[in-house]
């Protein structure tokens, strides 16, 4: 749940503040754990996307509810921080929070319902600075479970109100008050007649998206019960302190033949690997895996529910830390690439920034305009980078020179299936691979003549960062706790690797020389 309000290059806005607190209110009353943000800053957005990817990872409906100032710049939609100060369309994506990036970690968590909330159409203070904005927000093609209500229709614009909320807010709040054993679809009609009664027609929300089954705030009442699906929410465990992209968790169980779908408390847990024969449950320093004599690889883990980023070096049949990142300020690690010489390189996905890694210490050799997602080396040792907004937009792959980065290949998603999340690499040819990311299935792809063929499918898991290994088969991280290998040509897949903890793993490289202390 975000409420953006005290703008600081732009004045102030009167009712997100109020409208965040009382939908984030109303939500824990129903059952739901909440992220809350009031006035999130800019580098609030790396570490609250984080910690709602997070949440999810064990949850099977997600919520979020945005108020606050929302613009579109070529079709894509930005909801901005209250300390951006932006000069040209160009500064957005780095002072503001995509709204596709909202959609991609909603797509990652698998969730089986999706509800998103935006009364984020107020006029764009920042209009005259741009050449390619557009009134409102634009259309947005949503994962599958989700459903989006815009407090306007795409294009158009929505106000502030004159009371405690604002006229969207105060009718959804309204529903979710009265009409909660109402299915979601009938909650967002009378959403939509409340808003358009009290503008006289001016003002029409829109709703857009599909989900599968029933949701309803409350108990579905008898009468509207019409499938699919038990929700059970029993929340143990706080989500979070005040923050705002709104989670709400619960578990979804199909019921017995004829039952009809009902509401009830229940306990939400991480989703943990069990540890290999021999591993200490809270020993990160020294991990079982189940491949023994594997060459020395690096994979990173994301982030998790209590730690920050992590490297970790597959040695034999064991893994060490290698680097932890601080837990001040933006904590993930994504993508990890290795030099000859042994240099570390790191990179967020939610920054714009390359690390290296120098006596234990990461500093920034690279900040780029866009996100970066992930790093790679080529054969001949040169560092390469990849940059786009998500899944489901168009990136570039950059080879880096020193503080210049050089365009090699432009990617779009429908090219691979409709999504790409950044992932790359070089075989030892020098050949261009692709991987479409978290979505799942997974699917790798080579590059011939600037176009990707498909080589292979994971069925069952996605295929996030991946390298290959001096015996020329690929090793992969699955985006959720294992390390997969597979053998080319025959396309035999084996897991080589499971972690025991929280935290997802997103990336696996070859490590070509010993560990630096």
């Amino acid at each position: 749940v975000i409420g953006n309000a005290r703008y600081t290059h732009y004045g102030s806005l009167k009712n997100p503040t109020n409208d965040s607190r009382d939908v984030a209110a109303k939500l824990r009353t129903l059952g739901f754990e909440v992220i809350e943000r009031s006035d999130m800053a800019t580098r609030q957005i790396g570490s609250t996307l984080r910690e709602f990817r997070s949440k999810l990872e064990s949850a099977t409906v997600g919520l979020v509810f945005y108020a606050g100032h929302g613009m579109q710049i070529k079709g894509e939609n930005y909801l901005p921080a209250v300390d951006a100060e932006i000069f040209s369309e160009e500064e957005v994506p780095n002072q503001s929070l995509a709204l596709r990036q909202v959609m991609d970690v909603l797509e990652a968590a698998k969730t089986r319902v999706n509800l998103v909330f935006l009364d984020a159409c107020r006029d764009n203070p920042l209009a005259h600075t741009m050449r390619s904005s557009a009134a409102g927000l634009a259309r947005v093609d949503a994962p599958s479970g989700t459903m989006i209500l815009y407090a306007t229709r795409p294009g158009s614009v929505a106000r502030d109100g004159s009371g405690r909320n604002g006229l969207f807010t105060s009718q959804l709040l309204r529903q979710m008050n009265e009409g909660g054993d109402l299915p979601i679809e009938t909650v967002f009609k009378r959403v939509l007649a409340g808003v358009k009664q009290g503008s006289n027609g001016q003002q029409e929300p829109w709703s857009e998206g599909s989900m599968e089954g029933d949701f309803c705030f409350g108990a579905c009442a008898s009468a509207n019960a019409t499938t699919s699906a038990t929700i059970d929410s029993h929340l143990s465990a706080p989500l979070a302190r005040p923050a705002q992209a709104a989670t709400a968790a619960a578990k979804i169980t199909p019921p017995l033949p004829g039952q009809l779908a009902s509401l009830r408390p229940i306990a939400l847990a991480a989703a943990r690997v069990v540890p290999s024969p021999g591993a200490a449950a809270d020993d990160t320093r020294k991990i079982q895996v189940g491949v023994p004599g594997i060459e020395p690889l690096l994979f990173t883990r994301a982030f998790s529910r209590s730690d920050t980023g992590r490297i970790y070096r597959l040695s034999g049949d064991q893994a060490s830390e290698q680097y932890a990142r601080l837990p001040e300020g933006n904590k993930g690690i994504f993508s990890v690439a290795q030099s000859p010489s042994g240099d570390v390189y790191f990179c967020d996905a939610t920054e714009s920034f390359v690390y290296q890694l120098k006596g234990g210490r990461e500093s920034v050799v690279y900040q780029h305009a866009g996100f970066v997602k992930h790093l790679a080396f080529d054969p001949s040792g040169r560092l390469h980078f990849s940059s786009t907004m998500g899944p489901r937009s168009e990136g570039t792959i950059y080879r880096l020179d020193g503080n210049t980065a050089t365009p090699v290949m432009t990617v779009k998603p429908d090219d691979l299936d409709g999504s790409w999340s950044g992932t790359f690499a070089f075989d030892r040819s020098g050949t261009l691979w692709l991987s479409s990311g978290s979505r799942t299935p997974g699917s790798l792809y080579r590059v011939r003549d600037n176009r990707p063929e498909k080589i292979f499918t994971a069925p069952q898991s996605g295929i996030m960062g991946f390298s290959f290994l001096a015996d020329g088969s690929i090793a992969f991280a699955d985006n959720r706790h294992s390390v997969m290998q597979l053998t080319l040509p025959d396309l035999h897949l084996t897991r080589i690797f499971e972690s025991p903890y929280d935290g997802w793993l997103t990336d696996v490289k070859p490590a070509l020389v010993a560990a630096k202390p």
